[in-house]
């Protein structure tokens, strides 16, 4: 895949041009014809990747700019425009500072951050009305190579010229400035901080102290922080006859002066409806104004400490890291059936989904969402099954009819059944399936020839064969599992007393859902690894992939699926209710019933 990419890019480049030469291509208009010859031989150069020869080239322009100087309106230099198109740029510097710039931009594009910073200065000094994103580009330089006072200069002259709107390019606010600054101050110098105390809307007295003490000792971990005490904050407030919650931005600067504070922190936590919104104001005590405003959101209450350490991390200029990422749903597409959904079935890479209806209907789709294939039936569609890959299926319909058909829509064959299918389940290529009938399991190839039959002590609910087709297990009615071999033969038997609703095998272990909300794991010897409520917490990492993949999916009301790191799993309420649900383990597809309407979703980490 890299290769592909990087052959793109490649293409892209040549195409198009190189990205330092887009960036400053309107320049053109500024210089003699014959010098942006040479920028353009450079584009070439640099297009195809001889560096050092579009470099050689940017430096004979440089040098032929720099003969005709001084670029003055009273004797400006011949052959050199000075027109409409070119005034337009000219009354911001002159074709010596924006050779710089050119310049400036190329270095930075091929790794040259050292020289880049020598252009990118030159042209700022030399520009007649200041570059507003050439000096937020240069203080950003500044910054990843570690030369914060540089920067923080940068960021003040900035700030300045802003204020007094002379300037060029992008208006930054002076908001973004200050944050930037902040974040400078907070790697080179001790910041005293004031946490007011957190406005709460609806939210539980326990929850409150918990909240402020865990916010309190996170900012308190803040490097380069000193956090100045409540008593401290409590007592000025006093002397000065200052009421907290009411406190005004001109009291807010006043008390920060005497305690020597640099930011006060503003948190409040709400909840509206079911999701609790955690928002943090910075106000700087210097510039007396609310500068910064963070909000994070969530659904459970228990990840509330994680959106605090999104903020510390945020607050500092940094990224959040994955191991602090949470799921979100992204919805990706959905579709409307001509009756309601009797069944849902994913092929293992959830690339292939099907579904069927009361009316009889049956929709192939591919993953996004392109309807392959429809069947009419001429009875309800009860239960369905698919193979691994997506290439086979089996319908069962109300008459007691029974279809096998390939992924390219021909029925390869159908038989009379003359009861109620109570379960499919296809191997690999689909080559073997078994499917079930009241209490009689058939195992029959991709032929239609029933290699074997049995009939169980009570009623089946749920059958599953093995990717291989070496393994069958059947749930019952009553709780009894059954793993038969693909001879037939009953291998192990066992009795949990619950209804079997759903089975999922794999290479080594095999899972079983009861109607009770219990998941039972155990291996395919039959040895039972462990057993638990849906709704119960559980140290996930303790289980090897094999078994975490199989317990993914819907259970009960959850949905779990593995977490960022693939180590554990993470369980989502399912608070709307759904007629199916089914997913690939990493939830990237996952695909809903309510109704007649089918949906997409994808698990996205942010």
């Amino acid at each position: 895949m890299r290769r592909i990419i990087f052959i793109y890019y490649i293409f892209l480049l040549s195409c198009f041009g190189a990205n330092w030469y887009e960036k400053n291509k309107f320049l053109s208009v500024v210089f003699n014809k014959d010098v942006w010859k040479y920028i353009e031989k450079a584009n070439y150069f640099s297009d195809n990747g001889d560096i050092k020869s579009a470099d050689l080239l940017l430096r004979k322009a440089k040098e032929k700019t720099e003969k005709c100087e001084p670029f003055l309106p009273s004797n400006w230099p011949n052959g050199w425009p000075m027109n409409k198109e070119s005034l337009v740029y000219l009354k911001y510097a002159t074709p010596t500072a924006f050779i710089n710039r050119i310049i400036g931009d190329f270095c930075l594009e091929n790794g040259y951050t050292k020289e880049a910073i020598i252009y990118f200065e030159a042209y700022l000094n030399k520009s007649i009305i200041p570059d507003s994103d050439y000096y937020i580009k240069l203080a950003e330089i500044y910054e990843k190579e570690g030369m914060y006072n540089q920067a923080l200069n940068l960021y003040n002259e900035i700030g300045k010229f802003i204020e007094g709107k002379n300037y060029w390019g992008k208006g930054y606010s002076s908001d973004f400035i200050e944050k930037k600054i902040k974040n400078i101050n907070l790697l080179q110098k001790k910041n005293l901080i004031i946490v007011l105390l957190p406005v709460y809307i609806e939210i539980p007295a326990f929850v409150q102290e918990e909240f402020f003490n865990f916010f309190l000792n996170e900012v308190k971990n803040i490097k380069n922080v000193i956090f100045i005490p409540r008593e401290n904050f409590e007592k000025v407030l006093n002397e000065q006859k200052f009421v907290e919650k009411d406190i005004e931005d001109e009291e807010l600067r006043v008390a920060g002066k005497i305690l020597n504070a640099d930011y006060i922190l503003k948190p409040s936590l709400t909840k509206i409806i079911d999701t609790y919104i955690l928002n943090i104001d910075v106000f700087s005590v210097d510039k007396k104004k609310w500068f910064e405003h963070y909000e994070y959101k969530i659904d459970d209450i228990k990840f509330i400490p994680n959106l605090i350490k999104r903020f510390v991390f945020n607050f500092q200029g940094l990224d959040i890291p994955p191991s602090l990422y949470l799921p979100e749903t992204k919805f990706l597409w959905s579709y409307e059936a001509d009756s309601l959904i009797t069944d849902l079935k994913i092929s293992k890479d959830g690339k292939r989904i099907l579904i069927g209806t009361d009316t009889g209907s049956l929709y192939l789709f591919n993953e996004k969402g392109r309807l392959i294939k429809s069947f009419k039936f001429s009875e309800k569609v009860v239960t369905l099954g698919i193979s691994p890959e997506g290439d086979y299926f089996s319908v069962f319909t109300l008459e007691g009819k029974l279809y096998f058909i390939s992924d390219n829509g021909r029925i390869l064959w159908s038989k009379k059944t003359g009861n109620y299918g109570r379960g499919i389940s296809i191997s690999e290529n689909g080559k073997f399936m078994v499917f079930g009938i009241d209490n009689k399991l058939f195992y029959i190839d991709k032929n239609g020839e029933i290699f074997w039959d049995l009939v169980l002590p009570d009623t089946i609910t749920s059958v599953n064969i093995t990717d291989n087709a070496e393994l069958i297990f059947i749930g019952t009615e009553k709780g009894s599992i059954f793993c038969y071999k693909d001879d037939g033969n009953l291998n192990w038997k066992k009795d949990i007393k619950e209804k079997i609703i759903d089975i999922k095998s794999g290479v080594n272990y095999v899972t079983f859902e009861s109607d009770k909300g219990k998941i039972y794991i155990y291996d395919i010897s039959g040895n039972e690894v462990k057993n638990f409520k849906v709704d119960e917490e559980i140290n996930f990492t303790v289980f090897n992939n094999e078994i975490l993949e199989l317990l993914c999916g819907k259970r009960g009301n959850f949905l779990y699926f593995f977490s960022n790191d693939k180590k554990s799993l993470w369980k989502y309420n399912l608070k709307e209710r759904v007629s199916f649900l089914f997913s690939v383990p990493d939830g990237r597809n996952i695909y809903s019933v309510e109704g007649k309407n089918l949906f997409a979703f994808s698990i996205i980490w942010k």
